[in-house]
């Protein structure tokens, strides 16, 4: 017969490997949302391109993306950058996301043409809204982000819901077509 002591013990293992596979599977679902992401955006009528790239910055994140919004008859127009920052959280497995605003942004704006530029980007460059992440779970075909439920930002910093498949990206209430 085990004793109380072995028993517990096997509880806490079972629930660490049941925490390494949410992780692991988490891990794998952010792989596929960093592949699902990159691409260049439009909404049609609405007249707004997105160009979303992969960059190096290491002081930020292992997983960051360059967001440029623009107006699609004049890519100079630039309405919007940001940075997403994606990690999981081992605790939960879950995928979080950090949107980053710059501090400077014109200095920045050659980004979707000079990715090599975010190499340098420090902790002083960007800021977010503190508690506002965007919290990614993936169910088939589908990522659906929501705004972690202590955010308070009432701005246009932070989208309250967020979902991303292959060929399509919406935040908020804009929805933007992949076109490459």
């Amino acid at each position: 017969m085990a004793s109380r002591g072995h028993i517990a013990v096997l509880a806490l293992l079972l629930a660490a490997c049941a925490g390494a596979n949410q992780e692991k599977k988490s891990t794998g679902e952010l792989v596929t949302l960093s592949a699902w992401l990159p691409g260049k955006y439009e909404t049609g009528a609405q007249g707004i391109t997105l160009n979303i790239i992969k960059v190096y910055a290491p002081r930020i994140g292992k997983n960051v993306f360059y967001a440029e919004e623009s107006a699609t008859d004049n890519h100079e127009r630039i309405m919007s950058q940001r940075l997403f920052s994606f990690l999981v959280e081992e605790q939960h497995g879950a995928i979080i996301e950090t949107v980053y605003t710059f501090t400077e942004p014109p200095r920045w704006r050659e980004g979707v043409a000079n990715k090599e530029l975010f190499t340098v980007t420090m902790a002083d460059d960007v800021h977010s809204v503190r508690g506002c992440q965007l919290l990614w779970v993936k169910t088939k075909e589908l990522f659906s982000g929501v705004r972690s439920a202590g955010c308070r930002d009432t701005s246009s910093t932070t989208t309250a819901k967020a979902w991303l498949t292959e060929d399509a990206l919406t935040l908020g209430t804009i929805e933007y077509k992949k076109i490459e």
